[in-house]
């Protein structure tokens, strides 16, 4: 019987509970979708307001000008995730690192796929930013590794996991999860959601060496998380997780 995850993890759009905060990330969302569509020298606010479903004046009641969104764009991409990780510490802490690391792969790809535009848009925008503006792009995402880095190796101390280089296991998972956003068109028409949850859940706990066909309380004593799904468990699990909806 596949046992539920205890969830710590809140849904990636309840994590901004500031109404002013939440209209500001849903115009960053809405501007993206303009820019990856039209490009963005060649979009004007007023094609902003459009496809917000605002007016120009109302607009700027929340955002000053293009480039302001652009910038907003960049800090979200660049520390949101690794904000919300510094945040969880505590939490992730208090749960063996099978678990932990399976939510921590839930939540990411949740995130990536809230949030897919602007990444796919920040992907392509990274090349023409300042240098100073890419170190802070690359800071942040060695603060996402060190996050992944610092639960797999809490695992090797406890036994839970064996790799002999914690930090390229790391580099594979924001590679597996970065791939939900930046090329949902090809994964997209192959799995769902929540298929690709499980499938790189799966993955990642292979490297670890955790064993595919053991049960939680056989491949982690100490632990009462489930492990990743088999090959033939991947579906099953996969409507499990549909069953129980998003974090």
């Amino acid at each position: 019987m596949t046992q539920r995850r205890v969830v710590i993890i809140t849904r990636p759009e309840e994590y901004i509970k500031d109404r002013h905060g939440r209209i500001r990330t849903d115009i960053m969302k809405a501007a993206c979708k303009v820019f990856i569509k039209r490009g963005y020298d060649r979009t004007s606010m007023r094609d902003l307001a459009v496809e917000f479903g605002m007016s120009k004046g109302g607009l700027y009641h929340y955002i000053g000008s293009k480039d302001e969104i652009l910038n907003m764009i960049v800090d979200f991409i660049s520390f949101q995730e690794s904000e919300y990780f510094q945040q969880t510490n505590r939490q992730l802490s208090e749960i063996m690192p099978t678990q932990a690391m399976s939510e921590l792969i839930d939540y990411s790809i949740r995130f990536h796929n809230e949030y897919q535009d602007m990444y796919v848009f920040n992907n392509h925008i990274s090349v023409s930013l300042s240098k100073e503006r890419r170190q802070g792009m690359f800071t942040a995402h060695e603060r996402v590794l060190d996050r992944y880095e610092k639960v797999i190796r809490r695992g090797i101390e406890t036994g839970d996991f064996t790799t002999e280089d914690p930090r390229f296991v790391a580099f594979m998972i924001s590679r597996l999860v970065s791939a939900w956003s930046l090329s949902r068109h090809y994964l997209g028409r192959r799995y769902t959601m929540e298929q690709y949850v499980a499938r790189v859940t799966q993955s990642v706990l292979g490297l670890l060496g955790v064993d595919p066909d053991s049960s939680p309380a056989e491949g982690s004593k100490r632990s009462s998380a489930t492990n990743g799904p088999t090959n033939q468990q991947g579906d099953e699990q996969a409507k499990v997780y549909t069953q129980r909806g998003p974090i």
